[in-house]
């Protein structure tokens, strides 16, 4: 019999949260704002940089369904 596969569990939003400020102290914008393109994620016009880290994790764990 298999083992059952492993299911990563998902990052609380207050943990998203953290580790968006962090990369917000960690890299620069026009850094980000690559790595987004690269991935396809929509630019967000308003609000600060962590926030919009925030909400592209937040992206990714949705659609990789963890």
């Amino acid at each position: 019999m298999a083992a059952p596969a492993h299911v990563q569990p998902r990052f609380a939003d207050a943990d998203l949260e953290a580790i968006a400020r962090a990369v917000d102290d960690a890299a620069s914008h026009p850094l980000l704002t690559s790595i987004y393109i690269e991935k396809g994620f929509p630019q967000l016009a308003e609000g600060p940089k962590w926030r919009r880290t925030k909400s592209f994790l937040t992206e990714s764990q949705n659609q990789a369904g963890n």
